[in-house]
């Protein structure tokens, strides 16, 4: 009897070492291992939006796509693509260089820059999430949180014009007002709802109310 439950006991012991030996480790769940590119190529609206801005990706799963139901991956530490990394390109623009580490030369970097009322609805929003995220990442100065601040105001008045006009038109059109008309034909005629429409639109929804 005694023999016998020390085979038992035996055959428990290698169970569960076998058993947590071949339970799947999960990644972690974080920026550095969320998998942006397949994110990206599994929902074609997210794609046209974002490209492969590893930044906005991973910020619009957090704050939206998880709710959404959407599906992420996340690679383990060994093969992470980092959203971290350097985003260079928006569909085929150029962004700007991202700020220098040393404080010194930010002057001149931010001298540079392009203005954000000459930037694609697509570009300004990866801009102005590699900023956030390169200010999270290392520090915060003037010329940093001044960019981020000119960037933010262009973001929003854009995201605004639209909503706004929305919201206008719907009265409208329930029961025609003349101020809710005023009002919608002054945001038609504005520069932020006119930049806006210079491309596509989608970046900007998530901006919106």
């Amino acid at each position: 009897m005694k023999r016998m439950r020390r085979i038992l006991s035996t055959l428990m012991a290698v169970l569960i070492i076998v058993g947590v030996s071949a339970a799947p480790v999960l990644a972690a769940e974080n920026a550095t291992t969320f998998n942006y590119k397949a994110y990206a190529d599994t929902y074609a609206d997210l794609k046209a939006a974002y490209g492969y801005d590893a930044t906005a990706l991973y910020n619009h799963y957090v704050k939206y796509g998880k709710a959404e139901g959407r599906v992420a991956t996340f690679n383990d530490a060994g093969t992470a693509t980092t959203a971290a990394a350097t985003t260079t390109q928006v569909g085929t623009e150029t962004m700007d260089p991202e700020p220098p580490q040393d404080i010194r030369k930010q002057a001149d970097w931010f001298g540079k820059l392009t203005p954000p009322e000459t930037m694609t609805n697509a570009r300004l929003v990866a801009e102005d999430n590699r900023l956030n995220a390169w200010m999270r990442a290392n520090y915060y100065s003037d010329s940093t949180q001044i960019r981020e601040e000119n960037l933010y105001i262009e973001l929003g008045g854009r995201a605004n014009a639209l909503y706004e006009l929305a919201e206008y038109q719907e009265e409208f059109d329930d029961d025609y007002n003349n101020i809710a008309h005023d009002m919608a034909a002054d945001i038609v005629s504005s520069d932020f709802y006119k930049r806006a429409l210079m491309s596509d639109t989608a970046p900007l929804s998530m901006y919106m109310g």
